[in-house]
């Protein structure tokens, strides 16, 4: 098998290289897709903001042997799949965007091409060389504060602290030995390279006919994939969404008591978790425990430190994970369910990308308002060269875009 690998590796190698060689983008000539339909919830009274949601697959993973279907290998190239995603940006012209898989120069260049005199951000990436980012528009906003987050660095520290709890029996031997599942999580968790950072940027909505300003607070993340073992990935998602929603509660509560007034907030990210995850179920309804198949929380003092570092307090009714918030997906508001598919490649198409909004008031947030949704297109325009990337669309993700007030 690794000799039959090796015999391939070249020929895709040289046929890229050939391909390079020839100047003409494999987008020239190429027929722009048609605007996407904004669904529409509610009337807008001009007031509103737009946010925008896309995970613009990194060059480092733009991997010929995970996109077989892809035959002119131009379309994997950053430089080609570009000019597709800063037009797709600014054709719907968003307040705010929050991208993943931003590489290191390429933030520096986005920021160059969405025009530094329009947009601010900022931007976080990981062992991996890629991260996430936050655009604002100066002209709408200004940055009170930001919060960076590191997944690795929440495992350690509830990793340590746990330890010290337990510290007259913290062999490694009786802590593998009688708490598995925690331990074995949180260790994985110290040692990953991608997908594990998150932003949380508090942002001022500023007015020219002075009024006060409105405080909105936007997280961006992506959550961990890359096990092969479907149930590994699920549970660092699961308590890397835990660790995000913690971090930005004690955000919030921080500049509550310095003063602040509540914010709406705004959760957009990869998520590499759908409608049908505990992920989800955890954001949506604010708890996620026991009932879990894939997390059968036993009381130990790895699991039950993870909550007194993040939530204050063991939850008297078990090891459930619990928040304080009440979130909705924006794309949910506007149909029955999530968007059908916002991945669409050659061994997966579903629903990982997600717009999460403060739905009600609560004693962190204020109550948002969702005014309407741009639509995905159908079918048949993702299958149009099998799958994505494509001629027409620059990522192997769709970018998502919705409006609050």
């Amino acid at each position: 098998m690794g000799s039959e690998e090796s015999k391939k590796k070249p020929s895709l190698s040289l046929n890229l290289n050939k391909q390079r060689d020839n100047p003409v983008s494999p987008y020239e000539g190429v027929e722009k897709l048609p605007l996407r339909n904004w669904i529409k919830k509610a009337d807008d009274n001009g007031k509103s903001v737009r946010l925008m949601q896309y995970n613009i697959m990194a060059d480092c993973y733009a991997n010929p042997g995970i996109y077989p279907y892809i035959t002119d290998l131009r379309l994997l190239e950053w430089k080609h799949r570009k000019t597709i995603i800063i037009d797709e940006v600014n054709t719907y012209d968003p307040d705010i965007i929050c991208l993943q898989e931003v590489e290191k120069d390429v933030h520096v260049e986005m920021q160059d091409l969405f025009g530094k005199e329009k947009y601010d951000s900022v931007y976080l990436h990981n062992h991996q060389g890629e991260g996430c980012a936050v655009f604002w528009k100066k002209s709408r906003f200004v940055k009170k504060s930001e919060k960076l987050i590191i997944f690795n660095d929440c495992a350690s520290s509830c990793l340590d602290s746990a330890k010290e709890k337990i510290s007259d029996k913290s062999s490694p031997e009786f802590l593998f030995g009688k708490y598995p599942l925690y331990e074995s999580i949180l260790l994985r968790m110290t040692r990953m390279t991608h997908h594990n950072v998150a932003i949380l940027v508090w942002l001022e909505e500023i007015f020219s006919d002075g009024s006060p300003p409105k405080p909105i607070v936007v997280g961006c993340t992506h959550l961990y994939w890359g096990y092969r073992d479907f149930d590994l990935n699920y549970q660092n998602q699961i308590l890397e969404g835990y660790f995000f929603l913690q971090e930005l509660k004690h955000f919030i509560e921080r500049e509550i008591n310095k003063g602040a007034t509540k914010p709406s907030v705004c959760l957009l990210g990869d998520f590499n978790s759908g409608p049908e995850s505990g992920h989800y179920q955890l954001v949506s309804t604010g708890r996620l425990g026991k009932n879990d198949p894939k997390l059968e929380f036993p009381e130990n003092p790895i699991f039950e430190k993870i909550q007194e570092n993040y939530a204050d307090q063991v939850v008297s009714s078990g090891m459930d994970l619990t928040h304080p918030f009440n979130f909705h997906s924006a794309y949910a508001t506007c149909f029955d369910n999530d968007a059908k598919w916002t991945c669409y490649v050659g061994h997966f198409q579903g629903c990982v990308d997600q717009i999460w909004y403060s739905r009600g008031e609560t004693d962190l947030t204020r109550k948002v308002d969702v005014k309407r949704v741009l639509d995905i297109y159908p079918e048949e325009v993702y299958k149009k060269e099998c799958a994505l990337p494509s001629r027409y669309l620059g990522s192997d993700h769709m970018m998502l875009c919705v409006e609050i007030e």
